[in-house]
């Protein structure tokens, strides 16, 4: 019986050369205020890039950022099943209102502990 080669999904080459590029790489979900974090990235010394699903937001909510990525639904989920697979890079962030890594900052915000403004520019 022959073996069937992996075959690598584009978008992971993609998500390699950005890992490569810039110091941060960050996959946007639901629950991110974007004009907030817009303005906290370009307050931020590092180089970053954000990739946004298709089915999240307008074109016109993501254009204000340095630099983004629009990515289909099937890419996010090859991105998501890497990501909660293994940590492959520290660069590597997942932003959602839902995400362990960043649950807490968003809920001092919500309680009224941190402004938005300190909360975004500490997820950066």
């Amino acid at each position: 019986m022959a073996e069937e080669a992996f075959v690598k999904d584009p978008i992971l080459t993609v998500l390699e050369e950005d890992l490569l590029q810039y110091d941060r790489v960050y996959l946007l979900g639901e629950g991110i205020d974007f004009g907030k974090l817009a303005r906290a990235a370009d307050r931020s010394e590092k180089k970053m890039i954000f990739y946004f699903p298709e089915n999240l937001c307008a074109e016109e909510e993501v254009s204000c950022f340095p630099a983004y990525r629009r990515i289909s639904p099937e890419q996010e989920n090859v991105i998501l099943n890497l990501y909660r697979m293994y940590e492959f890079t520290d660069n590597f962030h997942l932003l959602d209102a839902d995400s362990r890594n960043y649950g807490n900052l968003l809920n001092y915000m919500e309680s009224g502990v941190l402004t938005a403004e300190e909360v975004y520019e500490a997820l950066l």
